[in-house]
């Protein structure tokens, strides 16, 4: 019979293979700006954890920027973060990535990723509590689109990257 360090089991809702015996102490996210206009950080929140650097204010077009968010004791890192620009059509739109990612990932606690797009006014009426409420019913990747501004977002855990809980993220145009 193998060993509970020697098992990798199913976590997260959409049952991505994750080794529960690595524990993190940090959330990573990569976030690409698919978009022709440069985008701004236009406010985050965190529930659990801080954010190890300050969240990168812009994202320059056709680039990807990189930060972690460090775990708070045992409840790890959960967080959210809306990044405004403009759509092709110069109308101001905004971009939210939120996740969940215990200390260490299980069937009871998975890696979570909430995402949504639209009209800047849309976005920043979204409540923070309304936010949370998302990322904790949210599975493991996700994506949105909005028709009427025409933007897209999609985001996953990447479980590539050994002990550590790593969110890849494009905000885009459609």
């Amino acid at each position: 019979m193998a060993s509970a360090q020697q098992i990798s089991t199913k976590v997260g809702k959409n049952k991505r293979s994750v080794d529960n015996t690595k524990a993190s102490d940090h959330m990573q996210a990569k976030i690409t700006n698919n978009t022709k206009m440069e985008m701004t950080l236009f406010k985050s929140n965190s529930w659990s954890g801080s954010p190890e650097d300050a969240f990168p204010k812009f994202i320059n077009p056709n680039t990807t920027v990189t930060f972690n968010h460090k775990f708070d004791g045992g409840f790890g890192s959960k967080a959210a973060v809306i990044y405004s620009g403009t759509n092709l059509a110069s109308f101001p739109c905004a971009w939210v990535l939120g996740w969940y990612a215990p200390t260490t990932p299980s069937v009871d606690t998975p890696n979570q990723v909430y995402v949504t797009c639209g009209a800047q006014t849309a976005i920043e009426a979204i409540p923070w509590d309304q936010i949370s409420m998302q990322i904790d019913a949210a599975p493991d990747s996700n994506s949105d689109d909005d028709p009427t501004t025409k933007i897209t977002v999609t985001a996953k855990y990447d479980d590539k990257i050994p002990d550590t809980a790593t969110i890849e993220a494009t905000f885009g145009l459609m």
